[in-house]
């Protein structure tokens, strides 16, 4: 059987083309700043939020503020990825797509399309329910 050798600028092509079709580019959304001052009533309120929009937050650390969720979508290769909820003290609340199925550079996290949306969903839920509860922009 004959061998097919492909010219190297296609193999190049089209390892390119398969990387950018699983991979987007996200950065944290922040929410903020809120009326709620306190940092312990301010996670109890993202808690909530978060748990109405389907999720079930895990490893809640409340002297950092801080917990994680599972993205519903998987990450590259099909590895999980955690949307980080960050409460700080100053009423602004940080939410970022980390962990096996995200990868960082300097400036973004590149995740897929579907988890760049659920990021965005999570952050919009966010943002409703603290307008509500006191105010965020």
């Amino acid at each position: 059987m004959p061998r097919v050798l492909l010219p190297a600028s296609l193999v190049i092509v089209l390892l390119a083309s398969a990387c950018g079709a699983t991979s987007s580019r996200t950065q944290p959304i922040v929410v903020g700043p809120t009326a709620q001052r306190d940092p312990e009533r301010l996670l109890e309120e993202t808690l909530a939020a978060t748990r109405s929009a389907g999720y079930l937050p895990r490893d809640v650390d409340p002297l950092r503020g801080e917990y994680r969720v599972v993205a519903h979508a998987h990450g590259t290769r099909g590895l999980p990825v955690f949307l980080i909820v960050q409460v700080y003290r100053d009423g602004w609340v940080r939410v970022i797509p980390a962990g096996p199925g995200a990868r960082r550079d300097s400036t973004h996290v590149h995740v897929p399309p579907e988890v760049v949306r659920e990021h965005e969903r999570l952050g919009i839920v966010l943002r409703g329910a603290l307008a509500q509860a006191g105010g965020a922009r």
